[in-house]
């Protein structure tokens, strides 16, 4: 379970806080109440869209409509989340879209296999800044999670991809985030925005104390190094940041848990087919180092990730 209500809450804050300019794509009566979501949907509403559509929604979609049948504006380029009585397949929510994608723009694809589910994934918003959301069932993962797209033609790729909607809906309260701070420092081009590295030393000192903690004392003393190692190199890389701009601080730091959570795909499956095969301790300790290295890939992003939600 995801906390939905905390999440919702800083969203809600943040888009509030936008400029002038945003806030038109909001209602005058969502302005006035402050509140940009809306009542939560019911598991009869939601149970008769999936037995409609055929389908089961992923879980942390369902969570957020039980906590908000819906939303308005997310980000600087996504101006609506649907209320699950209106999602539909993207094939028949925007045909024109995908002929034009699937005619004209088909170098953005990565692959053969995106172009061909494109038609196939569910409009979960509807078109911002030329963008929109969607979630893709033929990439789910062992949970249930569906892969979460945000596609937009001027990105390349076009589809940008999360493993769930809930890591989407964190990336797009990011965005917010950056929107808010670059229209500060345009309306104040005078008030350099240092906050965010005023804290850094804090994030530092949270990755250093790391290394003093066993995270799985089955490997303590054969493995400690790798996972040392791990925080040591990230923790230069923080180092070596420019701070001077809280925007591009924020960016590459998050750009460093993305790098890091996509390092960790696929290593804990290698180092354990690794540990399987072997009998030799020199070989065992090689493979519980593999292991070591993903657990501290995935715990350095989320410290990271907790970090960037906090500031």
């Amino acid at each position: 379970m995801h906390d939905w209500k905390t999440f919702l809450d800083d969203l809600n804050k943040a888009v509030m806080a936008s400029d002038d300019m945003s806030q038109i794509y909001i209602p005058e009566y969502a302005r006035k109440m402050s509140w940009l979501g809306y009542p939560a949907a019911t598991e009869t509403q939601i149970a008769a869209v999936e037995a409609g559509l055929a389908i089961q929604l992923p879980p942390s979609y369902r969570e957020f409509l039980l906590a908000s049948n819906g939303w308005r504006k997310i980000s600087p380029f996504i101006d609506e989340l649907y209320r699950v009585e209106d999602i539909d397949w993207l094939r028949s929510h925007s045909p024109d879209s995908i002929r034009a994608w699937t005619e004209g723009y088909g170098e953005d694809f990565e692959s053969e296999s995106e172009e061909a589910d494109l038609p196939r994934t569910l409009a979960v918003s509807g078109w911002g800044d030329s963008a929109i959301i969607l979630l893709n069932p033929n990439v789910q993962d062992a949970d249930g999670e569906w892969e979460a797209w945000f596609f937009a033609n001027w990105s390349s790729p076009a589809a940008q991809k999360f493993t769930s909607f809930w890591e989407l809906m964190q990336d797009q309260l990011e965005i917010q985030r950056d929107s808010n701070v670059r229209d500060f420092r345009q309306a104040n081009p005078d008030a350099p925005d240092t906050t965010l590295a005023k804290r850094l030393p804090e994030l530092i000192r949270q990755l250093e104390l790391m290394k003093q903690a066993n995270p799985n004392p089955f490997f303590s003393g054969i493995n400690s190094d790798s996972y040392a190692a791990v925080v040591d190199e990230v923790v230069a890389r923080i180092r070596s940041m420019p701070t001077d701009d809280s925007v591009e601080l924020r960016k590459s730091l998050r750009e460093l848990a993305n790098e890091l959570l996509e390092k960790s795909k696929g290593q804990q499956d290698y180092a354990m087919d690794l540990l399987k095969s072997m009998v030799k301790p020199e070989l065992m300790a090689a493979g519980m180092g593999d292991i070591m290295k993903f657990q501290a890939y995935v715990m350095i992003a989320s410290h990271i990730r907790t970090f960037l939600h906090e500031s």
